[in-house]
C-alpha cells in the first residue's frame, strides 16, 4: 500500500475544502440538509486524514513533525514562515487573520511531517512580519534526530512588545504522534 506524503495530503484536503466551499454557496443559507452533509463529508474525510497519517507513521518509524503555536503577538507580526532543512525547503506557510488569532489564543498547527532518519541537521527557521518593512527574523537551529519519532515545537513570540517577534524552539524525542 503506498502511503501519501504530506502535499498530496494537502492537495486533498485542498481541494476538498474548495468543493465544500462551492457547495456551501451553491446552496441555501438556510438548508439544514446540506449543512448535516457536509458535516458528514468533512468527519468522513478527517477520519481518512488520520488513518492515512496513522498508516505513514507506521511505514516510517523515524520521523520528524513540526508544529507551530505564537504567544503574546501583536497583529502584523507574523505573516508568513519558511523552514529549510539541511539548506532544501520544507515549509512555505503563509498565514492568515484567522490562522494567527487562533495561533496566538493557544492553538498548534502542524507545519512538517515527514520521515527523518537519525543525523544532525540544519534547520533555518525565518519568519517573516506583515509590517510595511518586511522584517524578519532568521534563527538556525542544529537539531540533533534520535532513533524513533521526534517532534519540535517553534513557538513564535514576542514577549518584550519590539517590532519583531523571537522564535523559541522545543524538542521532544521518542514522542508518539
Amino acid at each position: 500500500m503506498s502511503v501519501p506524503t504530506t502535499k498530496q495530503l494537502a492537495t486533498l484536503v485542498l481541494s476538498f475544502t474548495l468543493w465544500l466551499t462551492a457547495t456551501v454557496q451553491a446552496e441555501t443559507v438556510g438548508s439544514t440538509h446540506t449543512l448535516s452533509e457536509l458535516t458528514s463529508a468533512t468527519l468522513e474525510l478527517r477520519q481518512s486524514l488520520l488513518a492515512a497519517e496513522e498508516d505513514f507513521f507506521h511505514l516510517n518509524p523515524n520521523t520528524l513533525t513540526i508544529y507551530i503555536n505564537a504567544d503574546n503577538l501583536s497583529d502584523g507580526l507574523l505573516n508568513e514562515i519558511t523552514i529549510t532543512l539541511d539548506s532544501k525547503s520544507v515549509v512555505e506557510q503563509r498565514f492568515i487573520a484567522d490562522e494567527i488569532r487562533a495561533l496566538s489564543n493557544g492553538a498548534m498547527k502542524k507545519i512538517y511531517a515527514a520521515p527523518l532518519e537519525p543525523g544532525s541537521y540544519e534547520i533555518k527557521t525565518v519568519v517573516k512580519t506583515s509590517t510595511t518593512n518586511d522584517e524578519q527574523n532568521t534563527t538556525t537551529l542544529i537539531l540533533v534526530k534520535g532513533i524513533g519519532h521526534e517532534t519540535l515545537k517553534i513557538t513564535v513570540a514576542n514577549p518584550l512588545q519590539k517590532r519583531r517577534p523571537e522564535l523559541f524552539f522545543e524538542q521532544q524525542r521518542g514522542a508518539t504522534p
